[in-house]
């Protein structure tokens, strides 16, 4: 009958073994032991022995009863004892990781693995003993947060402790204050000027409640600065006559728009914006901000779960011309400018809603803006429009459009909205601390980049387009018909016979008059090998020089169900033997037919014997070497020195 749970249970019979064994084993441990965690698992382990009353086992209190007894019989003691003894071993082993369990293979009782494990895995060492103790103190919270810090350090001090080091509760207060950031300051101030004792479980609460707050101001600050710059717009009342209001215009840059110009309102607009009604209620969007990635209102860019998505090209703006530039929402300008800037310096801005140029040398096509509307930048203020039209942005890779371009000449620099960039070039753009790169949105090629340049991301641009570029800087008006050559080259140097169908397919016009030169670059970049010098050598007498090559498998097997042939060619006469082969095993032997033959009829040795390294003529080596034949292997992948 089995004792309480306090105590080792009784022994009694075998019976009962079996059941306990199946129970227990039917729960898996969840750590497993591995060189990092053994206190964990130390401790995992000594509440399920010790639960189970079977602590008298691994320290080695109950030893082994004799196996027999006076009689010769077996024990029943014994058979007893090993069961448990086994059921706690295979629990030890189903709590070890593959690379552990290699430690205590071959011990025979829970004891013995019990102690090697502990002895492993506890063994105070000097080196280990400096080591941790060396990362206990040159531990720094830096980039982790604070929970992942705490938990650093106390993985330092339990594995301290472990080996026999244990690091008092006063020095783990310290070095968890030392290794805060600026930011926590004033509470290590605070906790180290306290004169009464605090325990270390307080102070970890104390740091994680201080952080919550640091990150919760953080956060309002970002938002509080993003909403500062987003230029809010005042909608005006309807009038009885049902025409907009002849009071003070907006601040914002939105000209009014006739409903019924709009062939269908809900399809010309993006998600979360409709046009100025003049209604007379105020839109539920006046006070909120509206996000310039998806275009909807409630949230900021910080927040919108589109900006990790690459492919997400955010709501298109309605196609319009320059007359019509007020079908786009509100015109913003969210970056500050910089005190001086070239006409050609262009500046990416993620908050602005149009691109904006303070020159009308900028300017391509431009109508002027006779509205009454203005734009609104970041601190507030309100500049007048002169114009509306295009630029192209002349990049080595290639040219940028802008479309929809508002002359703002009170601004101090050229700014890009890159929304709009994206939108009309087809483009993503990607941004680093110190560059940012224009890549492609399908096949992302990097088309562009550009650097960091007093804090803003300068756009690198050889020209710009105006209305005052000469003729003769337009390639389209060129009256010189283009050569082949210039064909060929355009259309990535393809052969004559693809070109000429190129033309009679497409109806190109080209000067035929003129000789096609050698295409260099297809000369460098089409060849594979650099050309073989002419070879002069020559061997001066019959089987100096015996050249060996092996073709096969061949697709088709000959009548005498041969898949190779052996090639063997004199360098002096230039005689081939030609020997048809089963299998290649066979080139040995041939050889050696070979070798017997001609050296009788020509009354002379085989001197030399070129091969390539193949297996089968690698194999003839120790031959070659007894007949004192030189062994001469060709370069790899240069077939043609077989043969010179």
């Amino acid at each position: 009958m089995a004792s309480s749970t306090q105590t080792m249970p009784e022994i009694v019979s075998s019976q009962v073994t079996p059941t306990l064994n199946m129970s227990m084993l039917n729960h898996p441990l969840p750590i497993k032991l591995d060189r990092d965690n053994h206190i964990l698992w130390h401790t995992q382990m000594e509440n399920v022995i010790y639960a189970n009353g079977f602590e008298d086992h691994i320290e080695g209190l109950r030893p082994c009863p004799p196996k027999t007894i006076s009689t010769g019989e077996v024990n029943p003691d014994f058979l007893v004892w090993r069961r448990y003894d086994r059921m706690i071993l295979s629990w030890i082993y189903s709590s070890l990781t593959p690379e552990v369990m290699g430690q205590i293979v071959g011990l025979q009782t829970s004891h013995e693995a019990w102690t090697a494990l502990q002895r492993s895995f506890s063994a105070s060492t000097k080196a280990r003993t400096m080591q941790l103790r060396l990362a206990f103190q040159t531990t720094k919270k830096g980039s982790l947060t604070m929970m992942e810090y705490i938990q650093k350090l106390k993985h330092i001090s339990d594995s301290l402790a472990a080996i026999g080091e244990p690091v008092l509760e006063k020095d783990q207060i310290l070095q968890l204050l030392s290794g805060l950031g600026a930011e926590y300051n004033p509470i290590v101030a605070s906790l180290t000027a306290r004169d009464d004792d605090i325990q270390l479980h307080a102070v970890h609460s104390i740091l994680l409640t201080h952080e919550q707050r640091l990150h919760l101001q953080t956060t309002t600050t970002e938002e509080d600065l993003l909403i500062a710059n987003f230029a809010t717009h005042n909608r005006p009342r309807r009038s009885q006559s049902n025409k907009p209001s002849q009071g003070k215009p907006p601040q914002s840059f939105m000209p009014t728009i006739r409903p019924d110009t709009l062939p269908d309102s809900r399809q010309q607009y993006p998600q979360g914006y409709r046009p100025n009604r003049f209604n007379n209620n105020r839109s539920r969007t006046n006070n909120r901000p509206q996000c310039q990635l998806c275009g909807k209102f409630g949230h900021m860019v910080l927040s919108c779960y589109h900006r990790f998505d690459v492919n997400y090209q955010g709501p298109r703006a309605p196609a319009s011309s320059t007359s019509q530039i007020g079908l786009t929402p509100p015109a913003q300008a969210m970056m500050a400018a910089p005190s001086s800037a070239s006409m050609d310096s262009w500046f990416l801005d993620s908050g602005a809603t149009h691109h904006l140029s303070h020159t009308a040398a900028n300017i391509h096509n431009g109508t002027p803006y006779n509205g009454t509307d203005s734009m609104m930048v970041g601190n507030g203020k309100s500049l007048p429009i002169t114009q509306v039209g295009h630029s192209f942005l002349h990049t080595p890779a290639k040219p940028f459009v802008l479309h929809n371009v508002l002359h703002v000449p009170q601004l101090t620099s050229n700014l890009i909205s890159v929304s709009k960039f994206c939108t009309d070039n087809n483009t993503i753009l990607e941004f680093h601390p110190s560059s940012f790169f224009v890549k492609d949105k399908d096949t992302k090629v990097t088309l562009l980049q550009g650097q960091l340049e007093r804090g803003l991301y300068k756009f690198p641009t050889s020209s710009i387009s105006s209305p005052t570029a000469s003729p003769k800087h337009q390639v389209f008006l060129t009256k010189t018909q283009p050569t082949t050559m210039l064909w060929h080259q355009r259309f990535g140097h393809p052969s004559g016979v693809i070109l000429q169908k190129i033309f009679h397919t497409c109806n190109i016009s080209h000067n035929s008059n003129k000789t096609v030169d050698v295409c260099n670059a297809c000369c460098c970049a089409k060849s594979h090998k650099l050309p073989f010098s002419l070879s002069t050598s020559r061997a001066s007498s019959p089987l100096e020089l015996i050249h060996a090559d092996l073709w096969g498998p061949a697709p088709v097997p000959s009548s005498t169900g041969a898949r190779y042939f052996l090639l063997l060619m004199d360098d002096y006469s230039r005689f081939v033997w030609f020997y048809l082969l089963p299998t290649k095993d066979q080139v040995h032997s041939t050889f050696v037919q070979f070798k017997t033959l001609v050296e009788n009829q020509f009354q002379t040795t085989i001197k030399c014997l070129q091969t390539d390294h193949g297996g089968e003529f690698i194999a003839l080596t120790k031959f070659l070497s007894l007949h004192g034949i030189l062994h001469r292997f060709s370069c790899p992948y240069t077939p043609e020195q077989m043969a010179e």
